[in-house]
């Protein structure tokens, strides 16, 4: 398992919007706020576009499991229940990021400070 810690200083706005280098399979999010002032906070894969975390007004530290319905490896179709969701035995699996991971942070509050650390795979 590897980790990656990114610190977040947001500029007069309240924002803050860098890319990352990772490769692998997203495990978990640690989101420490320190002073941020609850900020929006979007992470994803830059390639593809796909979300891997989407939080908005976070007021407190916060570890997240990403989850994202996983495919089939033939048509890259949504493996879901023959009901459709929100059926219990859809099969999820964690979010994959292909080389680089945006940090989107908005709302913050002027040059404010934070970190997020992502277990990852890879």
């Amino acid at each position: 398992m590897n980790v990656k810690t990114i610190g977040i200083t947001t500029n007069a706005a309240g924002a803050f919007d860098q890319n990352f280098r990772l490769t692998g399979q997203v495990v978990a999010i640690a989101i420490d706020t320190g002073d941020l002032s609850t900020p929006d906070i979007t992470l994803s894969d830059l390639a593809t576009g796909t979300t891997v975390l989407a939080v908005t007004g976070l007021a407190a530290d916060a570890v997240y499991h990403p989850k994202r319905l996983a495919q089939l490896n033939t048509t890259g179709a949504d493996i879901v229940a023959a009901a459709g969701p929100p059926a219990v035995d859809n099969v999820y699996d964690s979010p994959v990021v292909l080389g680089t991971l945006r940090v989107l942070v908005a709302g913050a509050g002027d040059t404010k400070s934070g970190t997020i650390r992502i277990a990852y795979r890879g």
